[in-house]
């Protein structure tokens, strides 16, 4: 397995979170560093361009395609809640009725929508 290149910025959000968080394991903390919008579970992985900013890869774990599916957005650094809207916003506009998840995934959005109602 390739080994991951996190930034500093990141890995300093690892320690953080990990130093304020009583009794965290590092296999907990490896797992809150995953991010959930709307019931989804995404993977984030975090690089820096070379003119400096910031570059996020977003894999939709439980999404369409077997986790191989997400989005690439870039810019300045962004916290938490922020990577956190991102993917409420993706998924909200996934499953809009003009959105690519009914017309390139209609078969995915079925059996989600008949699962969560």
């Amino acid at each position: 397995m390739a080994r991951k290149n996190y930034t500093d910025e990141f890995r300093r959000r690892a320690v953080d979170l990990y130093e304020s968080t009583p009794g965290a394991t590092l296999k907990a903390i490896a797992v809150d560093l995953g991010i959930w919008g709307s019931g989804e579970r995404f993977e984030v992985h975090e690089s820096r361009r070379t003119d400096g900013s910031y570059q996020y890869e977003f894999a939709w774990l439980n999404g369409p395609a077997d986790g191989t599916y997400g989005f690439a957005i870039g810019g300045g650094a962004l916290g938490l809640e922020e990577l956190e809207r991102e993917t409420r916003g993706f998924v909200s506009s996934f499953f809009e009725p003009e959105g690519i998840g009914p017309s390139d995934f209609p078969s995915f959005v079925r059996a989600r929508r008949s699962t969560r109602g």
